[in-house]
């Protein structure tokens, strides 16, 4: 028989695939439960907004049609949104398609990316498949080290990821600190900022890079409708740069890459301000909760923004994540991040937390 894999790179050999969270659905299956728990994926309990659902029941004629591919309605809410010209937005199947879009264009063979540390694991596996090099630096007691990021820059370097806030760790990086590490990067070195967890910050030291796009024309910022607009399983998200940019990014997006439903789900979600509160609100109380519960067991927390806490479970972590799988909760195992002690929870309804809570502590308890 032919082997295939001799014309396949040695990089993408030995790629591990990006592991996604585990679904309810699966869980229910698996183990024979009637009620499952999922707080592993980062995703807003509250599910869509009444306005999505609504926008979404008149779609079904339309989708024998192609998706309208330059989505003018989309694009014109969205220059208000975020007050930049529709020539400096790209769409993308999920945040990730526009990360895995750049990665595909400024990374090849004999180039380097610099990521963090604990940084979002796909970014490796994106660089992997178009055999780049990753230079990862490490955190400092989970913090992204800026300084270490702009030491590790060499010639080689065609790129550089941070999250902010980051995910597993909740970490960010305060608006001075990052807006003087955007301004240093050199120019021929494309920086993207992941803002997936943006709308979770209040935090007045807290900016989104978004004001350096007229100043710094290698920048990049991503971001995803599958967080605080509770869209994930519409996979939408946003590209946002220089006009000259975004033309790049044009030349290598997959025509019709957004489908119908998704483009009326994502403009609908833009027209309803007071689901975003609503489910800010509920965050911040599932938070609240989460912090005190973990706090009363004496666990350590990072310090953390988002929609999420990572908890230090020491060496038993895996082995509680598995045995609250078996009772219904889903909580995210970090191995895969080099922490293998900790397990991320994120935030959900009271009825959700107080389920989580209740098997947890029949874990510990034996």
């Amino acid at each position: 028989m032919t082997d295939h894999k001799k014309h396949i790179s040695k990089s993408v050999m030995n790629i591990k695939p990006y592991q996604p969270g585990k679904t309810s659905s699966e869980i229910k299956r698996l183990y024979d439960l009637d009620k499952v728990v999922k707080l592993s994926s980062n995703e807003n309990p509250l599910g869509p907004s009444p306005k999505v659902t609504k926008a979404l029941q008149s779609l079904f004629e339309e989708i024998s049609r192609y998706p309208e591919d330059a989505a003018p309605a989309l694009k014109a809410k969205l220059v208000d949104y975020l007050q930049v010209p529709a020539e400096q937005i790209t769409f993308g199947n999920g945040s990730s398609e526009v990360i895995d879009s750049i990665i595909r264009l400024f990374l090849k063979p004999g180039k380097n990316m610099i990521v963090t540390e604990h940084s979002f694991f796909l970014y490796r596996v994106l660089a992997n498949m178009v055999s780049g090099e990753v230079k990862l630096v490490n955190d400092n007691n989970f913090e992204q080290d800026t300084s270490a990021i702009l030491k590790a820059i060499d010639a080689k370097t065609s790129l550089v990821i941070l999250a902010n806030p980051n995910n597993p760790t909740g970490t960010w990086i305060a608006k001075e600190e990052l807006f003087n590490f955007i301004r240093q990067v050199p120019d021929d070195v494309v920086v993207v900022i992941d803002e997936a967890y943006y709308r979770y910050m209040d935090d007045t030291d807290y900016a989104s890079a978004l004001e350096l796009i007229k100043e710094c024309p290698n920048l990049i910022i991503t971001r995803t409708f599958s967080k605080i607009f509770a869209l994930a399983g519409m996979r939408f998200g946003l590209g946002i740069a220089s006009k000259e940019m975004i033309g790049l990014l044009e030349r290598v997006r997959k025509a019709f890459n957004v489908s119908s439903p998704t483009l009326i789900a994502a403009l609908a979600a833009l027209e309803d301000e007071e689901f975003v509160a609503k489910s800010l609100a509920l965050n911040k109380i599932g938070m609240q909760q989460l912090e005190t519960f973990f706090n009363k067991l004496g666990l350590q927390m990072i310090a953390t923004a988002g929609n999420f806490i990572t908890v230090n479970f020491g060496k038993q972590a895996k082995d509680i994540a598995q045995k609250l799988l078996t009772r219904g909760v889903i909580v995210r195992p970090l191995v895969p991040y080099g922490m293998p002690n900790y397990l991320r929870v994120n935030t959900g309804t009271k009825d959700e937390i107080d389920f989580f809570i209740e098997q947890l502590q029949i874990i510990l308890n034996n």
